[in-house]
């Protein structure tokens, strides 16, 4: 697998974890929704909406797009967005090509400017879904909602790439 089919299958991959901490998030009452265990966001639907926030946020970074508006108050819209914010992102990496990935780009955050290359941030957006999957998993797992497994290798397996 090159460089350009793997950047997609993480972004599928990512896709696909983000989907199943979704479900496991729908199960939960209203207070529930609200806990925390103080090594994140406020809540389940606040982390969630973060995480969409970031890809937003990169997705512009990438294609010099404003950022689309997002409604992100509840699962539904934290859902459609997701997916629709993932396959702008598929898009984008089919538009760029292998060769694309190696390109940089200037983006600003906080006042400042910075240089990036395209497969080096989209592997840190990928990573930081990551991240706060392991804080919802510690979350959700406390509250007794577990998601089950998400690592990579269970879906590069259900995908038959192992």
């Amino acid at each position: 697998m090159d460089l350009f089919e793997y950047i997609k299958f993480l972004f599928s991959y990512d896709m696909w974890a983000n989907l199943k901490v979704i479900s496991a998030v729908q199960t939960l009452n209203e207070q529930e929704l609200s806990y925390s265990l103080g090594n994140g966001y406020v809540s389940p639907i606040g982390t969630l909406a973060h995480m969409v926030s970031s890809q937003n946020i990169w997705l512009s970074r990438w294609t010099g797009a404003p950022q689309l508006e997002l409604n992100l108050q509840d699962l539904d819209d934290i859902k459609a967005a997701a997916l629709m914010l993932n396959e702008g992102i598929l898009n984008f990496i089919n538009e760029l090509g292998a060769e694309g990935l190696q390109n940089t780009f200037e983006y600003e955050r906080m006042g400042a400017r910075y240089t990036g290359r395209y497969f080096t941030t989209m592997l840190q957006v990928v990573n930081h879904g990551t991240y706060h999957r392991g804080e919802l998993s510690a979350l959700l797992t406390h509250l007794e909602h577990s998601f089950g497994d998400i690592d990579l290798i269970h879906y590069a397996r259900q995908q038959q790439f192992v």
